[in-house]
């Protein structure tokens, strides 16, 4: 006599069952749990709606103590007809995370299991499939004082390393479309006779945000700033000027078009290193999206 595990597919969900004793000896699986019997697992922490291109950290939780968790826990993310993520897990605990991609369907997120409950007169085994959904939404961000880009900011600072340079007063519209515009001012110091003594100077500007695109875990934000002085502006400024987004080594900025402006770099708290698995989509998208992301935490 010997007890080995196997797995048998029931309508394309893996289920463990547990064949004994002879050859042509095989345990039933356990059937599917009534309407009416508690679960022994839930999801916490995914809310009904997350920022496209931005993790969104979850995970398993006990929800009934009367019940036993039996074997793994088979997990499958799903995006419309989509599969971006599947695996199993013996941590009845597991942190998970998503992420959504511009124009992504919702996600349906599932995890089954079997479970148990020691009954007096006699134990009770069935298998559970739980489900919990959540779908993106747009939350653009741009960088404002060097940091991970904020959410439509009112003053952005250009020149990081000194501030001589920024923008203020900014009225957006259009925020979370391909191209946002805003009404503000522009202030710059004349340095005169140097720039630690001298002057701010404010003039009147358009703006206009665009190019969206993914920027580390800080999700998605406007890369691309187009100033344009409409009176009167800094001596020798032009008076139409693009900065370009940028990131480094953890560090957001923005640089010439022309190049990089290294003397506009502020140090931010540096990115932690994530591996990435169950990547679905493909790279070179034109939104610069990379896909939906699932995985254990």
């Amino acid at each position: 006599m010997r007890c080995v595990s196997v797995y048998c597919a029931v309508a394309s969900v893996v289920l463990l069952g547990v064949l004994c004793g002879s050859a042509t000896a095989q345990v039933a699986p356990a059937p599917s749990c009534g309407d009416k019997t508690p679960s022994a697992l839930r999801f916490v922490g995914l809310p009904s709606r997350i920022p496209f291109g931005r993790d969104e950290v979850f995970s398993l939780d006990y929800d009934n103590d009367a019940w036993n968790v039996e074997g793994r826990i088979d997990i499958t993310m799903r995006s419309g007809d989509n599969t971006f993520f599947h695996d199993a897990t013996d941590d009845e605990l597991a942190d998970l995370y998503v992420e959504l991609d511009l124009r992504d369907k919702p996600a349906t997120i599932t995890a089954t299991f079997a479970q148990s409950q020691d009954a007096e007169l006699s134990p009770v085994t069935c298998v559970r499939t739980i489900t919990t959904r959540t779908r993106g939404y747009r939350h653009f961000g741009a960088i404002n004082r060097c940091d991970p880009p904020g959410y439509r900011p009112r003053s952005i600072m250009i020149a990081c390393g000194a501030g001589n340079f920024g923008l203020t007063r900014l009225q957006w519209r259009g925020w979370n479309r391909a191209v946002a515009r805003a009404r503000g001012q522009a202030y710059a110091n004349d340095c005169v006779p140097y720039c630690a003594v001298g002057t701010f100077h404010h003039y009147p500007v358009r703006t206009r945000a665009f190019r969206p695109r993914r920027m580390g875990g800080a999700g998605y934000a406007y890369t691309r700033l187009r100033i344009t002085f409409t009176g009167a502006r800094p001596e020798g400024a032009l008076r139409t000027q693009l900065r370009k987004g940028a990131m480094r080594d953890g560090s957001f900025f923005w640089r010439w078009s022309g190049g990089a402006d290294i003397s506009a770099i502020c140090v931010a708290a540096p990115a932690s290193a994530r591996a990435l698995s169950g990547r679905s989509g493909g790279a070179g998208r034109s939104d610069g999206g990379q896909g939906s992301l699932g995985r254990f935490a």
